[in-house]
């Protein structure tokens, strides 16, 4: 697993657009960020400092609440605040590396020592009850509930309270618990209706989640044709969201749940996005928005591109 994760010094899936929020936020040409906005996800636009001027120096950002960001910069400060109006004030002042968020929780990805840890909260940061050791591989926040990844392959997950993560056994309000998969994984993906993760033999395992009755992958699986411990062989990356997902595969084919559908992206790299919509990029930097199985191109001169990392 080490031999793996080694591979990653920002994190496994760090080049992904922005995994959580009802927004899909991604960094774009010229150090720059752009949204895809949860009132009208088929636009884009560009986020912005407070006063006004786009923000020219990101490394890695995500979209949080509705509207709502995290920043992390080249200079490994985090910042927080509206896509449209983000303070100057960091609220991680160095090391920050990469962040996730949904609608109430918000984490970022900060290097300690010779490992990565995570704060989260929203101004006063803090660490979770994590076990001391722990060092981060990767960081997945759906609507109330957030998944952090060890070196060990192990995802621990905590809810923010009410219905979320209902049915994922021992995940309660505050508290990080392990998730019982069959195996060590290599990917988490954390969404309001369940957790998936891709296991070190390949193929995806899933733990239903559920809030508003929706799931996904479904408390009834025969809904999707698979089973929780075993499908979806080639999948290389995951987004969770509403009542939806999209499955990446090894090819760069993408696959919409339920169904499955195959979507019309091109190849695609990397799907963010909460419960508006999921955004896809292909390997071109298109952006498309997927919602109900089709996908749109977004409207918007900006091309996307891999997070920086600076380690």
């Amino acid at each position: 697993m080490s031999s793996y994760f080694d591979q990653f010094p920002c994190g496994v899936n760090y080049e992904a657009i922005g995994n959580g929020g009802w927004s899909a936020c991604y960094r774009v040409q010229g150090g720059m960020a752009a949204c895809n906005p949860s009132g009208n996800p088929k636009s884009q636009t560009l986020v912005k400092w407070n006063n006004g001027t786009a923000i020219t120096n990101v490394a890695h950002i995500n979209s949080v609440d509705d509207n709502n960001v995290v920043v992390v910069t080249d200079d490994g400060k985090a910042y927080f605040g509206n896509m449209n109006n983000v303070p100057s004030t960091p609220i991680v002042d160095s090391g920050a590396i990469a962040s996730t968020g949904g609608k109430n929780p918000m984490c970022v990805l900060v290097k300690n020592g010779n490992k990565k840890d995570v704060l989260c909260g929203k101004t006063n940061l803090t660490r979770p009850a994590l076990p001391a050791d722990f060092d981060v591989m990767q960081l997945s926040a759906g609507y109330g509930l957030v998944c952090a990844l060890n070196r060990q392959g192990e995802a621990w997950c905590w809810s923010d309270g009410g219905n979320f993560g209902g049915g994922l056994g021992t995940v309660v309000q505050n508290t990080p618990s392990k998730l019982p998969f069959s195996e060590p994984v290599i990917f988490i993906a954390a969404g309001q209706n369940g957790v998936c993760g891709i296991k070190q033999s390949g193929g995806a395992e899933c733990k239903f989640s559920y809030y508003d009755n929706r799931f996904l992958p479904s408390a009834n699986m025969d809904q999707l044709g698979v089973t929780p411990a075993n499908f979806a062989p080639n999948v290389k990356a995951i987004q969770m969201a509403y009542g939806k997902g999209v499955f990446i595969n090894k090819d760069g084919s993408a696959q919409y749940y339920p169904g499955p559908t195959t979507l019309n992206v091109g190849k695609a790299v990397a799907a963010g996005g909460d419960r508006a919509a999921i955004s896809v990029v292909n390997e071109n930097g298109d952006v498309y928005v997927v919602d109900g199985g089709t996908a749109s191109l977004v409207s918007g001169q900006y091309k996307a591109e891999p997070a920086r990392c600076s380690l």
